[in-house]
């Protein structure tokens, strides 16, 4: 998972080189469907899932809080509520033989 698609190919095609099948799915974690919709697109692609590394976050140094549309607070959504909506959709996929 990634959110630019052209760095996703590039880490792909270095894993390939040393036989690591990868899969691509495109979204950003900062919207709630996003995560859901890579959630079941992963479970489409997949039976399970050996490592996953989600190192998705944000830093800012502004004052004011960013709210997003949906009325959350983006670092919050981003760094904690969103990544643990994944690894929860994902758990099955983690604890698969």
């Amino acid at each position: 998972m990634a959110r630019s698609e052209s760095k996703a190919i590039s880490t792909s095609e270095i894993l390939k080189n040393v036989d690591i099948k990868t899969e691509i799915i495109v979204g950003d974690l900062s919207s709630p469907n996003q995560v859901f919709r890579m959630a079941e697109e992963t479970k489409t692609l997949v039976n399970s899932i050996d490592v996953l590394v989600i190192n998705a976050g944000m830093f800012s140094t502004a004052t004011e809080r960013e709210v997003q549309s949906d009325g959350l607070e983006k670092h919050f959504a981003l760094n904690y509520l969103h990544q643990t909506i994944l690894i929860t959709q994902l758990l099955p996929l983690l604890t698969s033989p």
